[in-house]
C-alpha cells in the first residue's frame, strides 16, 4: 500500500513477498532495496521466511540502502546512503552504516514543518477499540453490553480473529449484523500473535480516532467511563496519551489496581518503574503518526516496550486521569508464563535504558508488590 505524494527512484526494488506500506510523501532513492524475504540457512530445506515492511510518513530511505525482513520505520527518519536497516527504526531518527546505528536526528522536512505531535484534541473525540480474538466468543457478551449502555456515543470496536473456530466467527458476524459500530475482521497471518493483530489495529485507525486496546475478558465497569475519558479529551490542555486507571477482577471480586505512577516525566516515571496499563491508555492520532509498532521481539510484554519507545520523543504530551476506564479478568497466558515474561521485561529495558536496565527492572516488581497489597486491602 502506497500513501501520498511518494517519490520512488530509478532501480528501486521492493521484494514484495510480504506486505509493504509506504506512508504520506515517503521518498525512496535511486537503487533503494525493500526485501521481505529470507531463507532459514540452518534448515535443510532452506525455508522461507517472510516479515512486511512498513515506511510511515515523510521518511526518506537513501540511495542504496537495505531494510531486513520486518523493518519499521518511523515517521520523518532517514535511512542514508548505502545502510543496512533492520528491526525499528525510530521516528526522526538518522541512521547510517551497516548494520545501521543512529547518528542523528531530523524533524520533518518540507511544507509541514509542525512538530510530529500537536494538539487535535476536541469533542467528540472518536475512540476506536481493538480487540483480539480466538475463539473467546463467551466472553464477548459482557464487553459489548458494557460499551452498548454507555453514555459516549462516539466509539466503535474492531474484533480482529485470529484462525478461531466456526462458532466464533459466527458469533462476530452476529453481533456486527446487530450494532453497525461492532466489526470484524481475520487476522493478518503476516502479524501473528496477540501484538501482531493490535499492530493491524493500529492501521484500521482512522485519522481523526483514539486508539484503545482491550483484551476479550475487558469490560467498561460504569456507564459513564468513555463520557469522561473524552471530556478530559476536549479540555485545553491537550495530550498524546491519556492514562487512565485498570483493575483485575477475580470471581467478581476487584484485585488489584493497573495504575500508572506520575514520577516526574514520563519517560522517568518508566524509568522507576511504572508502567501504563495498555488497556486504559488511550492513544492520540499524532502519536500513532511517529509510525511505531509493536515490537515482533515480544510476546507477552510489547506494551511495555511500545511505551518505552514512545517515551524517548520529548515532546510526547501525557496525561494521567484518575479513573478506572476498564475492568480486566485475572489470570490468562500472560499470568502463568513468568519466565518469559521476566526475558521480555528485561529485554525492553535494555532496549530503552541500556545497562542501566536492573533500576527500572527492580523498580517495577516492587510497585507490583505494593499493588498487590493495595488489591488486598480492597479485597
Amino acid at each position: 500500500m502506497i500513501g501520498e505524494h511518494c517519490w520512488l527512484g530509478e532501480g528501486v526494488w521492493i521484494d514484495n513477498l510480504a506486505p509493504v506500506t509506504l506512508g504520506d510523501r515517503v521518498c525512496l532513492s535511486q537503487g533503494a532495496f525493500l526485501c521481505t524475504g529470507n531463507h532459514d540457512y540452518r534448515s535443510p530445506g532452506f525455508d522461507l521466511r517472510v516479515q512486511p515492511i512498513s515506511i510511515a510518513s515523510d521518511a526518506w530511505i537513501c540511495a542504496g540502502a537495505v531494510l531486513a525482513p520486518g523493518t519499521r520505520v518511523g515517521a520523518g527518519a532517514v535511512v542514508a546512503l548505502g545502510a543496512v536497516a533492520r528491526g525499528e527504526v525510530p521516528a526522526g531518527t538518522i541512521l547510517q552504516g551497516n548494520p545501521a546505528v543512529r547518528v542523528g536526528s531530523r524533524r520533518r522536512p518540507g511544507p509541514h514543518p509542525d512538530p510530529p505531535l500537536r494538539a487535535a484534541s476536541r469533542l467528540p473525540a472518536p475512540i476506536l477499540l481493538i480487540v483480539p480474538t480466538l475463539d473467546s466468543h463467551q466472553l464477548l457478551d459482557r464487553l459489548v453490553e458494557s460499551l452498548q449502555r454507555q453514555s459516549y456515543p462516539h466509539w466503535r470496536v474492531l474484533f480482529i480473529d485470529g484462525p478461531s473456530r466456526p462458532e466464533h466467527r459466527a458469533r462476530l458476524e452476529e453481533l456486527a449484523g446487530a450494532d453497525p459500530r461492532l466489526c470484524w475482521q481475520p487476522q493478518d497471518p503476516a502479524l501473528p500473535g496477540i501484538f501482531g493483530a493490535m499492530n493491524q489495529g493500529f492501521s484500521a485507525a482512522r485519522p481523526d480516532e483514539w486508539l484503545l486496546f482491550w483484551g476479550s475478558d475487558d469490560w467498561a465497569p460504569a456507564a459513564d467511563v468513555l463520557e469522561r475519558a473524552a471530556a478530559t479529551l476536549a479540555e485545553g490542555d491537550s495530550c498524546d496519551l491519556l492514562v487512565c486507571t485498570g483493575r483485575y477482577v477475580r470471581h467478581g471480586s476487584p484485585g488489584r489496581p493497573s495504575r500508572f505512577r506520575r514520577l516526574g516525566s514520563y519517560r522517568c516515571s518508566l524509568f522507576l518503574g511504572s508502567t501504563p496499563p495498555h488497556q486504559a491508555t488511550l492513544i492520540s492520532p499524532q502519536a500513532r503518526s511517529l509510525g511505531l509498532r509493536y515490537s515482533p521481539l515480544f510476546r507477552l510484554s510489547g506494551d511495555l516496550d511500545y511505551f518505552l519507545q514512545l517515551s524517548s520523543h520529548g515532546d510526547l504530551r501525557v496525561r494521567s486521569l484518575d479513573l478506572v476506564l476498564v475492568h480486566m479478568a485475572a489470570g490468562g497466558v500472560s499470568g502463568v508464563q513468568h519466565r518469559r515474561r521476566l526475558r521480555e521485561v528485561r529485554l525492553a529495558y535494555l532496549r530503552a535504558f541500556g545497562s542501566l536496565w536492573v533500576v527500572p527492572f527492580a523498580l517495577r516488581y516492587l510497585q507490583r508488590a505494593l499493588s498487590l497489597l493495595e488489591g488486598r486491602s480492597v479485597a
